[in-house]
């Protein structure tokens, strides 16, 4: 199952990139990981809250230089639910919110300046009482998976 979720997060991300286009790209060739075509070992913080609200992003993009400094290259952020979060990233019709996408935007952006990368979890379910009743699998394979204009 974490293999199948670090794929969906790797595309989901690749999906951001050709959104904004910033000065690093993230790839993966078979079991390495790559930072502009540079081979990389992956040192991640999780930060699944870091959309829950302004305050939370903005704290997040203070702080990549001192987590930089600490070896951290890498920082997670899922779109909707989290532990103790429980905010809905994604709309009932299974696209973006525009405010949480507008933050994970900014630290994906921000990240980017600093030669961070963000990898973008798409559904953090286990506790988090940040789902829509009414959808169903096919319903959070549509959010997970979300189309891009």
């Amino acid at each position: 199952m974490k293999y199948k979720q670090l794929i969906l997060t790797v595309i989901i991300f690749g999906v951001f990139q050709s959104l904004f286009a910033g000065n690093y790209i993230f790839s993966v060739k078979g079991t390495k990981t790559y930072l502009n075509n540079q081979e990389i070992l992956v040192a991640g913080l999780r930060c699944s809250n870091a959309l829950y609200s302004e305050k939370s992003a903005d704290d997040l993009i203070r702080h990549l230089d001192e987590l930089k400094s600490y070896g951290v290259n890498t920082i997670s952020v899922f779109v909707m639910g989290s532990r103790y979060g429980n905010f809905k990233g994604y709309l009932e019709d299974g696209s973006l919110n525009p405010v949480y996408s507008k933050r994970l935007a900014k630290i994906i952006k921000a990240a980017d300046k600093k030669g961070m990368i963000v990898l973008v979890g798409c559904l953090y379910w286990g506790g988090s009482s940040a789902k829509w009743e009414s959808w169903t699998q096919k319903e959070a394979n549509g959010g997970s998976t979300p189309a891009v204009s």
